[in-house]
């Protein structure tokens, strides 16, 4: 009896300075998190102001910006909760049904109704026997000119509640802008830098979060103080876009573990572009312009950012989907109008793969697309390339 007591009047006074701690380190968090909101929804505030589509978007306290809600505006959508597609689709989700939940930028969200993936994607599910007796949903939840943070927060605040079945992430055009590979890496975010940036969604305890945040810090500021070189290796220059990744997956197999995680590589146009197309507005990328990037080079270090995808994809068990692959031997003159953006035929392209690829790897039910190949076939390189390359889009970039 003597040394329980022992034990427990030795173990009290550590239990209630951890109590302590926590409840400091939940006030602490909380005042935090109410803190940067205004300031972030003001900084979103400003970003918009230089957008040539901010009227498609609203400032956000969370996310800096997201799409404004009940949209139709030239052929362009939004649903009451501001995702890009018509359809209303509840948290709640139907009996025996399939959800699938689509992450990205521009290159997602699309440029109207149907010229974007995510909608030919629900169009070829839902036209055919699914094998599902719910109801089948496609989720677009792209948004222009997001960084990969942005979608990470969205995903840690608001597209968990989903609980899809399956999360197709197609994007980091934005990230692959934002940070040249030939200068140092940054020490913040592009987002950070941008808008401030809130604290992520934890849901263990605050201070064990905290703790490990003030060690990051540390960690963070020991690496400023060292340096680091231009020239650094990809994962320093991207270290943002797989963190970010991380916390997107942790956020949806929190929510759902039986979710399954498709992320693809992304197809460009170079270098099939010509070079008057290269230097044209929407042709290449500004650091590429400062630093002397031809159109080999730029496809050269897409193609070193898609090895990583694939590489992560490998580690973290993700199904991985080479979209690249699939576009390098397609007419990319006929299929995009700038280095990353498709016109409807390649949206359509990319959700046939997509299809084929799930449906390959049994996450999908349903008939063979025997579509696809009509489509390759007829976007062959040995097509004739079609000289009138530009076609009408609302914006121009990712």
């Amino acid at each position: 009896m003597r040394h329980i007591k022992l034990v427990v009047f030795s173990l009290l006074p550590a239990a209630l300075l951890f109590a302590v701690m926590e409840g400091a380190a939940r006030l602490y968090w909380s005042y935090r998190a109410a803190m940067p909101m205004s300031a972030i929804a003001a900084n979103g505030e400003k970003v918009l102001k230089n957008e040539a589509i901010n009227f498609l978007k609203e400032p956000d306290g969370v996310l800096g910006y997201r799409l404004k809600p009940n949209l139709n505006i030239d052929g362009f959508v939004s649903n009451g909760r501001g995702l890009a597609q018509a359809e209303e689709t509840d948290y709640a989700r139907a009996p025996q049904s399939l959800r699938l939940l689509c992450i990205g930028e521009s290159t997602t969200m699309g440029s109207s109704r149907t010229a974007n993936y995510p909608t030919q994607l629900r169009n070829l599910l839902t036209s055919r026997p699914s094998g599902y007796l719910g109801p089948v949903e496609v989720i677009n939840a792209g948004v222009a000119g997001w960084v990969s943070d942005q979608w990470a927060l969205y995903s840690e605040h608001e597209l968990y509640k989903y609980q899809p079945d399956i999360v197709i992430i197609y994007a980091g055009w934005n990230d692959f802008q934002d940070y040249d590979p030939h200068a140092k890496p940054w020490m913040a975010s592009a987002f950070a830098r941008n808008y401030g940036g809130p604290l992520p969604a934890v849901s263990g305890l605050k201070s064990v979060a905290l703790g490990r945040a003030l060690l990051d810090r540390a960690v963070a500021r020991g690496q400023r103080a060292v340096g680091v070189s231009a020239g650094s290796p990809p994962e320093a220059i991207y270290r943002f876009y797989f963190e970010n990744l991380t916390r997107t997956v942790r956020a949806f197999r929190a929510a759902n573990p039986d979710v399954r995680i498709v992320i693809s590589s992304l197809a460009g146009r170079w270098p099939m572009d010509t070079e008057e197309q290269f230097q044209a507005r929407g042709g290449h990328i500004g650091w590429m312009e400062a630093r002397g990037v031809g159109r080999q080079q730029a496809a050269a270090l897409l193609k070193q950012f898609n090895g990583l995808i694939e590489r992560y994809a490998r580690d973290n068990g993700l199904l991985f989907v080479d979209m690249a692959n699939t576009f390098e031997e397609l007419d990319r003159q006929r299929l995009m109008w700038d280095f990353c953006h498709m016109i409807e035929d390649g949206y359509r392209i990319m959700a046939h793969v997509f299809y084929d690829r799930l449906r390959g790897a049994g996450l999908l039910k349903g008939q063979e697309d025997l579509e696809l190949k009509v489509l390759l076939k007829k976007y062959r390189t040995a097509a004739v390339v079609n000289p009138a390359w530009r076609v009408s889009v609302i914006y121009s970039y990712a």
